[in-house]
């Protein structure tokens, strides 16, 4: 006997396989289903990767992987590892903690942890859940979804910070992470801490993970913040285009 909602669920994907963007109210139409119980079902779809959600246009879409999640699954590994050897070297030579995180909807997952080699360092939890805007990482976010001043006040505004940084300083660490495809929070998000992020995107330069490192305030001056920011940034950049590769052959 099967399960209405994973029928649905799967009805909704298959749908969004052949199809541009669509909002709610259309993809609810198409699989027959009344606005708010596919509204809930697309936002569990889009929690678990499977779907993406535009803030802007409110539409959703097919992500790339799930299409082909069962065929590339030895590559996926054998990227993953890449990654992790080359976010391992920037650990080690740093004495950074780093992580590399997945968005997940309105939250960031902790998928995979590099500690740091320094006896006394700072502690990633896998599976750790942030929300999506917070620190660095969320201001690399907020930068290539191209946040409006109104969104950031919003954004800033609601996030639980220690310290919260301004929307205007907010949106200056947009426009420089931007040109230089890197982000720093200092001590904002939590006190004590610094932290450098950089975004993996897809082919449509939509982020989908994000490389992070954090250390003690003070651990690193600010010339040592921009080399670490800019291998975290060609990493992040080769990772994207060996996983473009990967899902486009």
């Amino acid at each position: 006997m099967s399960v209405k909602s994973v029928r649905n669920a799967f009805a909704i994907l298959r749908h969004m396989a052949s199809r541009d963007p669509q909002g709610v109210n259309a993809i609810a139409r198409a699989v027959g289903l009344s606005p708010s119980s596919c509204f809930n079902l697309l936002r569990t779809l889009v929690a678990e990767g499977l779907l993406s959600f535009d803030d802007k246009t409110k539409k959703y879409a097919l992500e790339p992987l799930p299409a082909r999640m069962f065929t590339v699954e030895p590559e996926m590994t054998a990227w993953t590892e890449w990654l992790l050897a080359h976010l391992r070297r920037i650990a080690d030579e740093h004495l950074l903690s780093c992580g590399l995180w997945q968005i997940r909807g309105d939250r960031l997952v902790l998928r995979q942890v590099v500690e740091s080699p320094n006896p006394t360092r700072v502690y990633l939890s896998l599976g750790q859940r942030l929300p999506l805007y917070i620190g660095a990482m969320g201001r690399c976010v907020a930068a290539w979804r191209n946040l409006t001043r109104d969104e950031v006040t919003a954004v800033v505004g609601r996030l639980r910070w220690q310290a919260a940084p301004t929307a205007d300083a907010f949106m200056r660490d947009m426009e420089r992470a931007r040109a230089r495809g890197w982000a720093v929070d200092h001590s904002h998000y939590m006190r004590g801490l610094t932290s450098i992020a950089a975004p993996i995107t897809d082919s449509a330069g939509r982020v989908q993970q994000v490389l992070s490192g954090t250390a003690f305030a003070g651990q690193h001056d600010d010339s040592e913040i921009e080399a670490i920011g800019t291998d975290m940034a060609g990493l992040a950049q080769a990772a994207r285009q060996r996983l473009s590769r990967l899902l486009e052959g």
